[in-house]
């Protein structure tokens, strides 16, 4: 059993309970549902005005200041802007391979990128300081964290945090919030979707979360109904009777089931001919036997790609892998 099954198995417990209890303070904190962010929509628009009436800059005018004062810099924003943009061509770009050795490639320099983003938008906002934004921000956290703490688990005795002192213990109740539902983030939550011990009950309801549930959809937490829609795309890749002979580590990892599978869908997508132009999609030297096993198509995978390769020319195009 992994180390981290018992953690799962709690947060998909907390998951369908639609809560989470705090042992140490003997309280139940309520998962959020989509009511509850329209509700935090509201309290972002009357926070923002007010944040404008009081003469906060707003983050475009903040960031003027900055460069003006050269604490900031044009090229630092157009930084950001390229590698926003290097991202997404990037993510474009491996939607459309099927070979597992640049599908890896390709992993590796999105997450150089992504990181070198993640660097340049914490140090941007720190220098922000307190805008409009942040201000409505900040607004929608208080909102949230006087609305989510209950005394019961049916969550009708709700706690009023607006009697504690807040520099002493608002600030407790903030750090709670925060290290619980953090929890919840969106690769764990890939990680029990794709586990048998959510899949194989959530199929046997047909993949519907109205039944699964037993409630309607705007009764659900976020985290239900984002467990289900994972979950619905993760069945749908097992139907695929290649992907019963996938290797453990893939079938257990979100990501690259997902690679596997858009991999996979792209290689019959050619192979059948239905791209016309026949672009974007060709062999390159170098791909090996691992690379074709990695797409599980059963078709002569015995044959050394590479040897077939060297013989024709050195390259290998759709139309005469698909015939090998």
């Amino acid at each position: 059993m992994p180390d981290n099954f018992k953690f799962l198995r709690k947060l998909y417990r907390d998951i369908n309970s639609g809560f989470s209890f705090i042992q140490s303070k003997s309280v139940y904190l309520k998962h959020p549902n989509e009511i509850d962010l329209a509700k935090s929509e509201d309290v972002y628009d009357e926070a923002y005005n007010k944040a404008i009436s009081l003469k906060l800059p707003t983050e475009e005018e903040k960031q003027k200041e900055l460069i003006e004062n050269d604490l900031w810099s044009k090229k630092q924003e157009e930084e950001i802007s390229l590698l926003g943009y290097d991202i997404e061509n990037l993510t474009k770009r491996k939607s459309k391979l099927f070979i597992r050795s640049q599908i890896e490639k390709f992993n590796k320099d999105l997450k150089e990128k992504e990181d070198k983003l993640l660097i340049l938008q914490k140090e941007k906002d720190t220098l922000l300081e307190l805008t409009a934004e942040k201000y409505a921000n900040k607004k929608i956290n208080e909102f949230i964290i006087m609305n989510s703490f209950f005394h019961d688990s049916t969550l009708k005795d709700k706690i009023n945090l607006e009697n504690f002192d807040y520099a002493e213990e608002i600030i407790e109740w903030f750090t709670i919030y925060n290290d619980i539902v953090t929890n919840f983030n969106r690769e764990n939550i890939k990680k029990i979707a794709i586990h048998p011990m959510f899949l194989n009950n959530f199929i046997l309801f047909e993949k519907d979360a109205y039944r699964f549930y037993g409630k309607p959809l705007v009764e659900l937490s976020t985290f239900q109904i984002e467990i289900c829609s994972y979950g619905k795309y993760y069945a749908n890749i097992f139907s695929v009777p290649e992907a019963d002979s996938l290797d453990e580590n893939i079938k257990s990892d979100p990501d690259a089931l997902s690679d596997w599978y858009k991999a996979f869908i792209n290689f019959k997508y050619n192979k059948k001919g239905s791209n016309p132009t026949g672009k974007g999609m060709s062999f390159v030297m170098g791909a090996n036997q691992k690379d074709v096993n990695y797409l599980n198509t059963n078709e002569n995978k015995s044959k050394d790609l590479n040897k077939i390769a060297e013989a024709r020319g050195g390259t290998l195009n759709i139309g005469q892998l698909a015939n090998i």
